[in-house]
């Protein structure tokens, strides 16, 4: 799968898994672990969501949108 993917496919998941605990009364019975699965699935939903737009944007040549400003999470950055 595509970078972009892998966080949106995350995030996701943790968010449907957040709502079925929520709404078919399943996992932990403390109040908040649905809510941090949902927070969390947002949390990493938006970046794979923003990057396959920019991608979807550069491949359809959409003025302003190129491959250039699409993120990549695999780059080699030294920080010294």
């Amino acid at each position: 799968a595509a970078p972009a993917r892998r966080p949106r496919r995350l995030g996701t998941t943790l968010i449907a898994v957040g709502l079925c605990e929520k709404w078919y009364d399943v996992g932990p019975k403390n109040d908040g672990h649905f809510f941090a699965l949902w927070m969390l699935g947002f949390l990493t939903f938006l970046p794979g969501s923003y990057a396959s737009f920019m991608l979807w944007g550069a491949f359809r040549g959409w003025p302003y949108y190129s491959y250039d400003e699409v993120p990549s999470w695999d780059d080699n950055i030294s920080y010294t």
